[in-house]
């Protein structure tokens, strides 16, 4: 059987998912350093205009540009290819105007579709959400073969979906930018072009204000960490949204306002580098699909301080240092404990960050695509 030509379909851009987006540009690069044909396609921002995607008529817009304009493009560019590829589970309704096609779905996590059906009470989702989400499901269901990047997200979607096993498979990410260590001078760099001050040990939180992020919980172990000896000269750093009213108040009552720095749109080059630099990632989601900024600490030669929720562990390896993230005392404690033995981890984080690569996440995709055509 010939190399297929693969179409693959990304997401909007204005609705600024940025590791999706970053996802279909993996995809696309790697499969065409493979040989193979691929193109990706996208709705673009026809109606939006120059508008927010998240709120309002800008909400009500990019629904037109997604799910009224870009189907017929869709169907048109699928013609032309040989298997369909929906790089984001987000987009499993266009599932539908592909019947008959080849298909392959990648599920990152169902977190949304979960809250949707009321599995996460903290977490209220609006009328116009849990249509969306149900579309979604509906989606995955017509779905001839689901690429699950964990195994808690492919437990998930035989649960949730109903999927029969042989309907879904693991594909576990790779990493996309390949983060290694760096010399020290790298780090200073960074840190100055940032504006942080290179002389203090930090820990290091990658992560926006979803709230399975646990941005809250950041600063309270770190508030704990900071009350525990020899540590109250410990800073944070947070890549990421700004904080907003509520995250700022826990981190003045943590008295954390001289230790914490936040900053946003931090390219890869200068994550690397701060991950060089950090005494650890703290990494306390509540809920995850798999957790990137795990391995991309542990490639760099980052300790990973993760919540023992699945499916961190999984991802993180067996010698991960993992704690209740719901109790940041008990959290502090437990990576202060951790920091004697930061040498054996970063060595066992480089041993478990490269079972994660890329060229192994592309070998998955390309079995599923020939399975796809039988």
């Amino acid at each position: 059987m010939n190399p297929p030509r693969v179409l693959l379909v990304g997401n909007y851009p204005p609705d600024r998912q940025q590791s999706m987006l970053r996802f279909g540009d993996l995809m696309l690069r790697e499969l065409r350093q493979r040989g193979l044909v691929a193109t990706l396609i996208y709705p673009e921002s026809h109606f939006i205009g120059n508008r927010s995607s998240a709120s309002g008529l800008g909400k009500w817009l990019g629904y037109a540009d997604k799910l009224l304009r870009f189907p017929a493009l869709l169907r048109r560019a699928a013609q032309d290819h040989d298997v369909v590829h929906i790089v984001d589970h987000s987009n499993a309704s266009y599932c539908h105007h592909l019947t008959g096609k080849p298909l392959v779905v990648t599920c990152h996590d169902l977190l949304a579709v979960r809250s949707a059906l009321g599995e996460f009470p903290e977490n209220h989702t609006r009328w116009s959400g849990r249509q969306l989400q149900n579309m979604v499901l509906k989606g995955l269901r017509a779905a001839p073969l689901v690429a699950c990047v964990s195994r808690a997200t492919q437990a998930d979607v035989q649960r949730i979906a109903g999927l029969a096993p042989e309907r879904t498979a693991l594909v576990a990410n790779g990493l996309n930018h390949p983060y290694h260590p760096l010399p020290r001078s790298a780090v200073i760099a960074a840190l100055t072009t940032l504006g942080i001050p290179s002389d203090q040990p930090y820990l290091l939180h990658v992560g926006g204000n979803h709230w399975y992020k646990n941005r809250p919980g950041v600063l309270r172990i770190m508030g704990a960490l900071r009350r525990l000896r020899d540590h109250d000269n410990m800073h944070l750093i947070m890549i990421g949204e700004p904080l907003d009213a509520t995250l700022t108040a826990i981190a003045q009552a943590e008295n954390l306002t001289n230790h914490l720095h936040t900053r946003s749109n931090v390219d890869n080059d200068l994550l690397n580098a701060l991950y060089c630099g950090a005494t650890g990632l703290i990494f306390p989601s509540l809920h995850e699909g798999f957790g990137w900024p795990i391995i991309e600490a542990q490639a760099a030669g980052c300790p990973a301080f993760i919540a023992n929720r699945p499916p961190l562990p999984e991802v993180a390896g067996a010698d991960a240092v993992h704690f209740d993230p719901l109790n940041p005392v008990h959290a502090a404690e437990v990576i202060s404990k951790a920091l004697s033995q930061r040498e054996a981890l970063i060595a066992a984080g480089f041993a478990n960050a490269a079972k994660f690569t890329t060229s192994a996440m592309i070998d998955g995709y390309i079995d599923l695509y020939q399975r796809a055509r039988q």
